[in-house]
């Protein structure tokens, strides 16, 4: 199995990179586009080359439309392939924004951060196949659980 992480904003890289490692753990073939808030550094030649021949595609939801349109970009080439590809959502109605409503439609996967999003999602989406998982967001556990003590 070949899956492809793509994200423009940091806080979906740094739950990518998580996603990536444990990915990788099990043996998954994973390729990974995190542009951590920059520019992303491979060229859209290379990133379309590994969306098209990848099993499944998960991508971070950027807060406008001009920082999202890779993402954008890469969800309408999956489309067009008819291949699967998932949506993460790291933060609280990041899913409802209007630019990635139409994408949403046609993804296979939205991941949100806990199941009172997850019901909202389902009312907000008109596509019954669209499967909506309460994931959480991993970076939220080192808020909670810290490494480090205060003391």
């Amino acid at each position: 199995m070949k899956v492809v992480l793509l994200g423009h904003m940091v806080a979906s890289c740094q739950a990518f990179s998580r996603l990536e490692k444990e990915l990788q753990r099990r043996n998954i073939d994973v390729v990974s586009y995190l542009a951590d808030g920059k520019s992303y550094k491979m060229s859209p030649e290379r990133i379309a080359y590994d969306v098209c021949v990848a099993d499944i595609v998960v991508l971070g939801m950027a807060n406008s439309p001009d920082l999202a349109k890779e993402e954008l970009a890469v969800a309408e080439l999956r489309a067009s392939l008819k291949k699967p590809v998932a949506f993460y959502a790291d933060t609280y109605d990041s899913w409802a924004r209007p630019h990635f409503k139409n994408a949403i439609e046609k993804a296979s996967v939205l991941f949100v951060i806990n199941e009172m999003e997850a019901k909202k999602a389902r009312e907000f989406f008109a596509n019954p196949n669209l499967k909506i998982v309460a994931s959480g967001n991993p970076m939220w556990e080192d808020f909670c659980f810290p490494a480090v003590s205060r003391e």
